[in-house]
């Protein structure tokens, strides 16, 4: 990674209209890569590619205050905007001056992350543990996330807390708790909306003291807080492993088994069934139902019985 130059106001390349990225080169990833070490380097918390010098339709954020949780948007699309607010902001092509910024009280936004790929998505009753997370929902996705970490990748993953409420919804009602219990702490502020200790963690992501009162939170804060809770980021540093494991992915390959009878194309005389094979489901009984039914056919294959 290497610093690259700030463009600052003056600069025509920042009048100019950016080109889409098409393909995710080795090239596109070191550039990403430097975006963020300058975007550190300089105190910031959001830099776009022509502010680098080049008119690619990339940006990278980290409002957090750990500056740990960068989140990279490329071919970013904004699909719905609605509410207004109106604050102060700066910009690092823009050094040493603030202005007076009228905003969106919500935003919906499209784009592809540094690989160009969503893994994969679920939705369903979130477990909260030690280690970590779990449940239906976490089983459904951590094939992909296992893959991704035996790659050497840095998956990580985006959790809505509250599905049933949309951004704009909650972040009204934040609004409404500051107004009407102004003497409060904020750890009030999601009270019967969402577990108490997952409350002290949002505060925590966003930099917010859990005994601060309701009427010395920003609406900046209130965002972030909404932010936090409708699309909770973690990096993933590793799975439950073997052992705790409820299914195995991989195994020897389908290309290698002839499904008729479970029977090896490369060693004459074995039979393969179950997890050995590379083959996992969903959850919902699918794998024991594949346990159940190719064991039967290799089985019977096996002792020399024919398969219908």
């Amino acid at each position: 990674m290497a610093l690259r130059t700030i463009r600052v106001m003056g600069d025509e390349i920042l009048t100019k209209q950016c080109r889409p990225v098409k393909e995710m080169t080795p090239r596109i990833k070191t550039l990403i890569e430097d975006m963020l070490e300058t975007m550190y380097d300089a105190e910031g918390v959001g830099l776009a590619a022509p502010q680098v010098g080049i008119l690619k339709q990339i940006c990278v954020i980290d409002v957090t205050p750990e500056c740990d949780h960068p989140i990279v948007l490329v071919n970013p699309e904004i699909i719905e905007l609605s509410g207004e607010q109106i604050g102060q902001e700066g910009c690092l092509s823009v050094p040493g001056k603030v202005g007076i910024v009228k905003r969106a009280n919500y935003a919906k936004v499209k784009a592809y992350d540094e690989d160009k790929k969503l893994l994969a998505h679920d939705k369903g009753e979130l477990q909260l543990v030690a280690s970590g997370i779990s449940g239906i929902p976490v089983f459904q996705v951590s094939r992909y996330i296992s893959r991704e970490l035996e790659m050497s990748k840095r998956p990580y993953i985006e959790v809505d807390f509250l599905p049933e409420f949309s951004a704009e919804e909650l972040y009204e009602e934040l609004l409404r708790r500051k107004r009407c219990h102004p003497k409060l702490e904020t750890s009030y502020i999601l009270e019967g909306i969402m577990n108490n200790k997952l409350t002290d963690a949002v505060l925590l992501k966003c930099g917010i003291g859990s005994r601060t009162l309701l009427n010395e939170l920003t609406g900046k804060q209130c965002q972030n807080i909404c932010a936090a809770v409708k699309c909770f980021r973690a990096d993933v540093s590793e799975t439950a492993g073997f052992d705790n494991a409820q299914v195995t992915s991989g195994g020897v390959s389908r290309s290698e088994i002839d499904f008729e009878d479970m029977s090896s194309k490369v060693c004459d005389g074995l039979y393969l069934a179950g997890e050995i094979v590379d083959v996992d489901g969903i959850c919902g009984g699918y794998n024991l139902q594949w346990a159940w039914s190719s064991g039967y056919i290799a089985g019977k294959s096996a002792a020399g019985g024919k398969q219908k």
